[in-house]
This record gives C-alpha cells, structure tokens and sequence, in this order.
C-alpha cells in the first residue's frame, strides 16, 4: 500500500521510543508492534468517501471499533471511533447499536419528519437526540452488566452526524474530530478531552467522593467520561450526571462550507498521543492528498467492505483513497511512537 512516509511532515522530529526490555515489558503492551490492517474499509455514501484502517499496535488485544453508516432518513451518515478499555465489549455493542439508538430517540422522529429546509434549522434536535442515544447505550450495557454478561469494560466514543449542511458531532472520553481544510490546512476541534484533571470534571469527581490522581480518575482511569466503566456508577443515591464517570456526551456543530476542500478525521488517543491536531489535518491535506496529483500509475484501490445503508462499494479509484489516507494517518502514529492500538476514520466530501 502506498504511502507518502517519505516525506517528513513539517512537525515530526527524530524520537526515538524508549524500548522496552523483555523481562521490564508491562503485561499490557507486546514488546513489538502489531502492525496489521484491521476492518479496513473505503466506500461512498450520501456524497462522502470515508475510509477507516486501524491497527492492534503495541498492546496485547484490539479494543476499537468504528462505525460508517448511513441513517434510514436520507442524506444523513453517521460516523464514529469507540476506544475500549479493560475489555473490548463496551465498544463491540456501542458500535452495533448507536445508529438505532439514535433513529429511536423522541427527537430524531421529530426531526425526521420536518423537510429539509427546517432541518437545518433545528439540529438542537440532533444534539438532543445523541445525548439521549449515548445514555440508552449506557443503560443497556448496564443491564448487561447486572446480568452478567459484560466484561469490566468502558470505552470512548466521538461520533459525527453528518447532514446536507452541517456535521453534528457528540463525544465522551479522548477520542477526537477534527474538520480540515484542504487549501489553508486550516484546523477546527469538535472535541475537548475529557480528562479527569480538567478543572469541571475534578469537581464533579472529588463531589461524587472520588479523587484524582496522576489524571486518573481514583488513580485508575484516564478519562472522567465513558460508556461502561460501571464501578463508577454503582452509588444508587447519584444522579447519571453526577458520578465520578458519566456518560453525557459534549456536542458540537460545524457548519459545512459547501466546498469540496473539507475533510473530517474521527480517531482514538492512539493517533492523538502523539500528534497534534493540526499535525494531524496538516499531514493529510499538505503531504497525503497532495500527493495524488504528482503520483503517477497508482494502482486501483479494491475495496473489502460493504457499508450498511446506502453505502456504495469503490471498485476502482485513482489518487488517494480515503482509506489508503487513514491508513497513512495511523502508520505515522506508530512511527512517532504510538504504544496504544490506533484507528482512524478519513472523511471527505464529494
């Protein structure tokens, strides 16, 4: 597969990993990289490609999932990265059931039933209808908890709402969404981390009787919000908003420049890590892209996978490839020094 690693990004410096001795290595991490592509994908849906790769890394199992999907209601795709943690079932069934908890929610009906004029003018229905799709999820995997048939797990997740005119973006945890330009480079966060030392959630933590320590929520989880991790949500006198780790996912919206010169990039902190957010959008829209108009006799990129919804298979495309673009994205990361598992969604509009 090609990819454009023999030109150094502006930002990357010569840094070298701290290797780790055999007999020193950690039981979470192997002592080499796994460096095979996983669920790679690139297809064509309502007016994007959008293409994912993602790779187990340095850590001993692959704990992320993505979603590329398009909604029943037309035009609208959705998107998303979930980075587990202590277990991978968390963000399996997050990852198959988000789109339905959605399109289930009291305001995605309503907003479904408006024409498309007065839709764009009422994603507080959208933002709504994630919030409530992101505590469903939570309530269901509680139940599967109490039922035993959950793992001790949790996990991420940063999803992307995609509409004729805007994106909708909601997220719990430090995976990230990124809009980019693809002229200036310019960068625009959809996301803030949620980290536990981040002066709102410290006190939402140290109220619920927990404590940080290390940027650790009780010295343990690197996060103060995620789906799953329900030995942080076991006081029954605690209202979901207020445990040491919730569920409720910021939102934000970006409105769409009309323009063929924006992408989207949805990935976890293994490409974040070690990366800036404008490293990140500078990388594929200066080095990446850029390349597909001085490379010459590229070969065809075959698709692997069929998405669901709408979704159309690339049988052959010239240039860069959303896909080959993630897969790029993610090799860098491992390159600068990534130890996590890495996963990456390319989005650009048509």
């Amino acid at each position: 597969m090609w990819r454009p690693l023999h030109k150094c990004p502006s930002f990357a410096t010569p840094r070298k990993r701290q290797r780790v001795e055999e007999e020193e290595a950690p039981s979470a991490f192997l002592n080499a990289p796994v460096t095979k592509k996983l669920n790679c994908e690139n297809v064509t849906i309502n007016g994007c490609e959008i293409g994912h790769a993602s790779m187990q890394g340095y850590r001993v199992s692959m704990e992320d999932e993505h979603i590329i999907e398009g909604f029943e209601l037309k035009d609208h795709t959705l998107v998303a990265i979930m980075d587990g943690h202590a277990g991978k079932f968390a963000a399996e069934y997050t990852g198959a059931s988000l789109k339905s908890a959605i399109e289930k929610t009291p305001q995605w009906i309503q907003y479904a039933k408006l024409n498309s004029k007065a839709r764009a003018d009422r994603l507080d229905l959208i933002s709504q209808a994630l919030v409530e799709a992101y505590i469903q999820i939570d309530k269901d995997l509680l139940l599967l908890d109490e039922g035993g048939i959950m793992d001790e797990s949790g996990c991420t997740c940063v999803c992307a709402v995609v509409t004729p005119t805007h994106v909708v973006c909601a997220n719990v945890g430090d995976s990230r969404c990124l809009a980019g330009n693809m002229t200036t480079a310019a960068t625009t966060s959809m996301t803030e981390d949620h980290k536990p030392s981040n002066p709102d959630e410290k006190v939402r933590i140290e109220n619920a009787g927990g404590f940080v320590m290390g940027d650790r929520v009780n010295g343990e989880l690197a996060m103060s919000r995620a789906l799953g991790d329900f030995r942080y949500k076991r006081n029954t006198e605690q209202k979901i908003t207020e445990y040491p780790v919730i569920c409720i996912p910021d939102v934000s919206t970006h409105k769409r420049s009309g323009k063929k010169d924006e992408i989207l990039v949805l990935a976890c902190d293994g490409v974040f890590d070690v990366m800036k957010n404008s490293e990140v959008i500078e990388y594929l829209t200066q080095i990446v892209f850029v390349e597909e108009n001085s490379t010459e006799n590229k070969k065809p990129v075959q698709n692997n996978k069929k998405a669901k919804n709408g979704a159309k298979e690339e049988e052959k495309k010239t240039g860069t490839s959303a896909q080959e673009a993630a897969e790029s994205l993610i090799d860098l990361a491992l390159t600068e020094g990534s130890t996590d598992n890495i996963s990456a969604v390319v989005l650009r509009f048509l």
